[in-house]
């Protein structure tokens, strides 16, 4: 069994709902109502190993979670 990384189950709830970076930091900021910037998105999404990379919270996975729960989420 593979254990998935934060950055990968990130990159499969955008994925998987059809989601652009801007509009996934817009729904994280949305439900946390802490900033969530695109830029902070791709370092939570890069190769652990590329220097620009940060290790992905468990927070903005949670609130994007919660955040495609609502009507209308995929919607700008």
């Amino acid at each position: 069994m593979t254990h998935q990384t934060n950055s990968e189950k990130l990159r499969a709830l955008i994925e998987d709902n059809g989601l652009t970076q801007k509009r996934a930091a817009e729904l994280i900021q949305k439900i946390t109502i802490k900033p969530c910037h695109e830029r902070t998105l791709r370092r939570w999404l890069a190769d652990p190993d590329c220097k620009s990379g940060v290790k992905c919270p468990d927070w903005p996975i949670i609130a994007l979670e919660k955040a495609l729960k609502k009507p209308n989420a995929k919607i700008s």
